[in-house]
């Protein structure tokens, strides 16, 4: 178990590489993309990013791919291609 001294050093640190590299996105536009697609607004604020972005999707998650086939693409097919 990380000391709390440790634990807020290694925040610090994270918090400066991530600094200005996060992104916002739009809270309705992941409800929809939810209660479109039956999946988690969790998940789908990966797809709004995605979408925000205009990237693809790297995913594990079946359920996402399926759900979200124009951005989401499985590792191994992101691998072989």
């Amino acid at each position: 178990m990380m000391k709390l001294e440790d634990s807020l050093l290694a925040f610090s640190i994270a918090d400066k590489l991530v600094g200005d590299k996060e992104y916002d996105v739009d809270p309705a536009r992941v409800l929809e993309l939810a209660q479109s697609s039956g999946c988690t607004a969790y998940d789908c604020e990966f797809v709004s990013l995605a979408e925000k972005l205009s990237v693809s999707l790297v995913t594990a998650d079946k359920r996402l791919v399926s759900a979200f086939p124009a951005i989401a693409i499985s590792l191994p097919d992101f691998a072989t291609s």
